[in-house]
This record gives C-alpha cells, sequence and structure tokens, in this order.
C-alpha cells in the first residue's frame, strides 16, 4: 500500500486561527507530523493543498494565513499535541482540554478517513453485537415469505386462495427464492375454481396477489391461456394477443403453455384473449397388421399414412416392419407441421 493511502486510512482534522498561522506549518511540518492536506483562507481567496504541495505552499511561498485547516494521521495526533504544549499554543481537542493561551488558537474538528466507522465503533460493543444481529437477520430473511397479500382477489375467492397457498406449504418464513411465480400463478388459476386470470409479484419478502374472474356467457372471450395440442418442437411463434412462454427451438409437451393471457407496460399487467400462430414439428404413428411386407404392402401403407396427414406439410416418413404370429406389423411414422392460427 502507497504511504499516502496507508497515512488516509484514519484522520483527524483541526482548525488554526491567529497571526501568520503559515508559521505553525513549519513548526509542526519540521517536528514530524505529517500533513496530509489544509485549506486556508489569505486576501479573501481560498487555498487547498494536498501533502505533495505543502512543501512549496509553506517553505518557499511562505503565505500569511489568517486561519487554516489541516489533516493529518491520526498516529501523529498526540505528537501535535505535544508540539503545540511544548510551545505554549492554545490546543482544544476533541474532549475539550485547553492549554495555556498564546498567539495560536487550535481546535481540533473531528476524524475522517475509511477506517472513521471502524475507530468510533471500537468503544461500542452494544452497537456493534446489534449491527450484526440485524445483519444476520436480514440475510436469514432474505428470500424468506413474511406475508401474502390477496386484496387484489375478489373477495369470494379469497378463502380459496388462502386455502391453495396453505396446501402448498406457503408459511411465515418459507423459502420463496426458487418460486416461479408465473407457474404459481398458473396453477392458481386452474386451482380455484371461477377465476380466470392471475398475476403474482414478489416485492421484497411479501407476494402480492392478483386475479379477475373468468367471464362467462360471452362467446370465445377467455384468459387461459393457449397450450400446445401436440407433443413436438416449437418452429414459429408469433403472438398476435398475450406473452410468450416459449421460443422456436423448444420442446413442448401436449397441454404445455405457449402464451400466457396478460401484456405487460411498464410494472403493470393487464389480461387479455390470448391469441397465435404456432408451427410445431410433430410425429403421427400409423399401425398396421398385414400378411405380407413386400414393396407393395409398403407403398400402400405409405401412401394411406400420407393421405390422413394431407392438409399439413409432411417433412418426412419412414416405415418399419417387424415379423409376428400372424404376419408383419408395419409401423408408418409420418413428420409434420401442426399449424395453429389465431388461437
Amino acid at each position: 500500500m502507497k504511504p499516502f493511502l496507508k497515512e488516509s486510512l484514519l484522520t483527524c482534522s483541526f482548525s488554526v486561527t491567529g497571526k501568520n498561522v503559515g508559521a505553525f506549518l513549519n513548526v509542526v511540518s519540521r517536528g514530524g507530523v505529517r500533513v496530509l492536506k489544509f485549506g486556508a483562507t489569505a486576501k479573501r481567496k481560498r487555498f487547498f493543498f494536498r501533502q505533495n504541495e505543502v512543501k512549496d505552499a509553506v517553505f518557499e511561498k511562505k503565505p500569511s494565513f489568517k486561519a487554516i485547516t489541516i489533516t493529518i494521521p491520526y498516529a501523529d495526533r498526540e505528537k501535535l499535541f505535544a508540539i503545540c504544549k511544548e510551545m505554549c499554543y492554545n490546543v482544544k481537542g476533541a474532549e475539550g482540554k485547553n492549554t495555556k493561551r498564546a498567539a495560536f488558537s487550535i481546535e481540533e474538528i473531528g476524524l475522517g478517513g475509511i477506517f472513521k466507522t471502524l475507530f468510533l465503533l471500537k468503544n461500542r460493543p452494544g452497537l456493534i453485537f446489534g449491527a450484526l444481529v440485524f445483519i444476520a437477520f436480514a440475510v436469514f430473511l432474505n428470500g424468506r415469505l413474511l406475508g401474502i397479500s390477496l386484496d387484489g382477489v375478489p373477495y369470494e375467492y379469497r378463502s380459496a386462495a388462502s386455502t391453495f397457498f396453505k396446501e402448498r406449504g406457503f408459511k411465515e418464513y418459507a423459502d420463496i427464492s426458487s418460486e416461479n411465480l408465473s407457474e404459481l400463478a398458473e396453477s392458481m388459476r386452474l386451482g380455484v375454481d371461477g377465476l380466470g386470470f392471475v398475476t403474482i409479484k414478489r416485492r421484497g419478502s411479501f407476494l402480492y396477489v392478483s386475479a379477475i374472474e373468468e367471464k362467462r356467457g360471452e362467446g370465445d372471450f377467455s384468459y387461459a391461456p393457449v397450450t400446445s395440442p401436440v407433443d413436438g418442437e416449437i418452429l414459429s411463434l408469433n403472438v398476435l394477443k398475450g406473452t410468450a412462454a416459449v421460443k422456436a427451438g423448444d420442446k413442448v409437451k401436449k397441454g404445455d403453455v405457449l402464451v400466457r393471457g396478460f401484456f405487460t407496460a411498464g410494472e403493470q399487467t393487464f389480461p387479455v384473449t390470448p391469441k397465435a400462430e404456432t408451427e410445431i414439428k410433430t410425429e403421427r404413428v400409423f399401425t398396421y397388421n398385414l400378411s405380407g411386407n413386400d414393396e407393395t404392402y409398403i407403398n400402400a401403407v405409405k401412401a394411406v399414412s400420407l393421405e390422413k396427414c394431407r392438409f399439413s406439410r409432411v417433412l418426412g416418413c419412414e416405415v418399419f416392419s417387424e415379423k409376428t404370429c400372424d404376419g408383419y406389423r408395419i409401423t408408418v411414422a409420418v413428420t409434420y407441421v401442426y399449424f395453429m392460427g389465431g388461437t
């Protein structure tokens, strides 16, 4: 560590007033007190010097300052007091004690440096203990549940919503740091009959739940998410309304959520009827029990299988043959694109 940085870890400052207090700097500097910086007032101007400028400012320019403020390492504090006492300067420390009255008046202003707080706390074990307890408690509460607000849930559904969370182990101080709130909201929508849209947000150690009742008797109006009708891989997803839950390249199972029934603007979330255009790469398997497996049979079952997928874009077709007790089992696997438009 550089000497100047080491000396600056804990410092103390003094205010010096009197005639030609520049001479005071000469005395203390030659006495071995390291002056890190000082500010001074002379001829209605303010001057500030740091350690590498002190020599030029004090010993060569010899200014006649009216008052100065100096900062020294805390380790040199007693040395400064000793010099002032020997020279009969009037010194007032932080404790309020004075020496004899003389040409200069010196008053300690206070401590500085990055170790200031630690130094002030060293004689206050109770305060240190309290701070450590607070830090330990804050660490313990990080990611822990302190409460669930159901104010955003319609009154008639609050009891069922409370039961929903209790059944899933959401109690005071439960760990919620790894909870997927989107999935939890969808589970609540499905688990509490009558709710059409649910959002759950976490703020600190609290969960805030909002819900809207499912609209009934209004045609296809619903906040229910768009789900996958087949197993496969997402080739493309164009969201018309709502928020995408998957992206191109994701593998999905039948029933997985593709688009959720809400959109977010800033910090606000709004329910919508989700709509999307989706292409899913999937596969249909057809099985036939035949008496033979020559090319005629193979071509016939392949043609029948492709005919069943004629309204889709076919990507490939594979045929497998297996010998059985009374003939052959022919399996045809057709890979095609399942298209969902505007739903």
